[in-house]
């Protein structure tokens, strides 16, 4: 992300299910829309419509790579949002105990 961190497009990025599985396989490998598609029910337009709004939240980047364009996890927009969380937590109290709303967030994954 190139303007720079925005927490309410990392959060909105990540609302949505769809999203959050196809960060998740981008995450164990680089995809082509084509590919992730094949991995969803929904049409390729879709999935390309989700891709966009994980890249302009900064947790996806691509690469061209022949005719083609592959998706992968940015691991620096991961740990900007990871470092955020840890911060929030932090300043909330949270000990060694997770803060209550960790245990809905793995439910709702």
């Amino acid at each position: 992300m190139k303007r720079g961190w925005d927490v309410s497009l990392l959060c909105r990025a990540l609302a949505d299910p769809v999203r959050r599985a196809a960060l998740d396989r981008l995450a164990q490998k680089p995809h082509c829309v084509r590919e992730l598609a094949r991995e969803f029910p929904q049409s390729r337009a879709a999935i390309s419509q989700h891709l966009k709004v994980l890249l302009d939240a900064g947790l996806v980047s691509v690469q061209p790579q022949g005719g083609r364009r592959l998706y992968c996890a940015d691991p620096k927009g991961l740990a900007w949002l990871q470092s955020y969380i840890a911060n929030m937590s932090e300043r909330a109290g949270a000990g060694s105990a997770p803060p209550a709303w960790a245990a809905r967030m793995s439910d709702a994954a």
